[in-house]
């Protein structure tokens, strides 16, 4: 079972795998990095990801479900929650649905519950975040931190049968090349917006800068260690397209290993 394809407050910094016991039979839990990681960009991340799915799939092992822990704080920006959603959509795959649990957290900070279940419904009824995998079968769950809560998320996911998530099936049908992949060709969509994004306000931070005064010193400065920022931004995101098309060798070679 995965355990987490979403974002943590506890930054995990590899695939790590888990035993435990539940209801005398032993459970693996593989808790993995969540998007917009302090360390590694989200093509790292799914690198990651993606390696670990490959090398299981290739071997016959299924995953029985994935769980995705998702604050609800309040404190989520709405456009990055949206497109960490569309990532798993891409992995999990509409057949996949049915196997996802999303578990609710840190309803201990929560000061107003009434505007947390609020939030909670709406994501459930909203096409922009929860509703495509709530109708699909996906089920959302409140995790309260506390033994029982998962021990009850956990057995959700046991209840159904395991099944091949898109990203898996895709690996194996386009010789391991992840950026061809559903999930792999949005994340690029999404680092290429951001790139244009970012170009854009190059440009007219360049032009701000050309009208500037002279005289006016400190505006300048502010000006161009703004433009020098977004310049120096734009070579990772650019970087990272490049590095997701190298990784079709990686994963033959992962799943060469295997035999």
């Amino acid at each position: 079972m995965c355990h987490s394809l979403a974002d943590r407050h506890l930054s995990t910094q590899d695939i790590t795998p888990k035993s435990v016991l539940v209801d005398n039979a032993w459970v693996n839990l593989i808790d993995t990095p969540g998007w917009d990681d302090t360390y590694r960009t989200d093509t790292d991340i799914l690198n990651l990801i993606g390696d670990y799915l490959g090398r299981t799939f290739s071997v016959g092992q299924l995953l029985q479900g994935v769980i995705l822990l998702q604050p609800v704080d309040g404190t989520r920006v709405y456009g990055t929650e949206r497109r960490r959603n569309r990532l798993y959509e891409r992995i999990c795959g509409v057949d996949a649905y049915r196997n996802i649990v999303v578990a609710t957290t840190i309803w201990s900070t929560v000061v107003d519950q009434a505007a947390a279940d609020q939030r909670v419904q709406q994501r459930i009824e909203s096409p922009e975040f929860w509703d495509s995998m709530v109708q699909g079968g996906a089920r959302v769950m409140k995790h309260d931190n506390t033994q029982p809560s998962a021990l009850t998320i956990v057995r959700a996911v046991l209840s159904q049968q395991a099944r091949p998530l898109q990203l898996q099936t895709e690996l194996v049908g386009n010789g391991y090349d992840l950026s061809t992949t559903s999930v792999g060709i949005q994340l690029t969509t999404d680092i290429k917006a951001m790139i244009f994004r970012d170009t854009s306000r190059i440009t007219e931070l360049e032009e701000e800068l050309r009208r500037t005064a002279a005289d006016n010193a400190a505006m300048r400065v502010r000006l161009e260690g703004d433009l020098n920022d977004l310049i120096g931004k734009l070579k990772r995101p650019e970087d990272d397209i490049e590095r997701l098309k190298q990784r079709r060798v990686s994963f033959a070679r992962i799943c060469l290993s295997t035999y």
